[in-house]
């Protein structure tokens, strides 16, 4: 599928239906090249809220780059279930101490059972990765 990238990169700068742009964003992700990660984070400004959401679970999913991390906090209530599922689950990649209690206050809350999974899901991502990035490493 490497073939389509440049197609779909260029599409990108084209395209203007929404929904066919996050469909693009989320087929581009998994690749993690650095020419369609550059494309993506342009659409952290975008105008349409939905795009801006998608782009930013996105980079999220890609690891520790927080360039997103301001868009996934301000959607992690959204009035779409899917949306905000998505925004959970996203901000367990690059989730921090604070989004931790944030996501523990949202579990008490929480009446949907999917959403309460996914915030369990998160919360355990978190605290993995607090724990890694405070453990030691060798020789040091």
């Amino acid at each position: 599928h490497l073939y389509v990238l440049p197609t779909l990169r260029k599409l990108l700068d084209t395209e203007k239906d929404e929904d066919f742009l996050c469909d693009i964003i989320q087929f581009l992700t998994p690749r993690n090249d650095a020419a369609s990660l550059s494309k993506i984070k342009s659409y952290l400004n975008s105008s349409s809220e939905k795009i801006k959401i998608y782009a930013a679970i996105s980079i999220a999913k890609l690891g520790k780059d927080t360039a997103s991390i301001t868009i996934l906090k301000n959607n992690l209530n959204h009035s779409n279930s899917v949306i905000k599922n998505m925004v959970i689950e996203a901000i367990g990649f690059v989730g921090d101490k604070e989004i931790l209690a944030t996501l523990k206050t949202m579990l008490e809350k929480e009446q949907d059972f999917y959403i309460k999974e996914m915030i369990k899901i998160s919360i355990f991502r978190v605290e993995n990765n607090l724990s890694t990035d405070t453990k030691p490493t060798k020789g040091k």
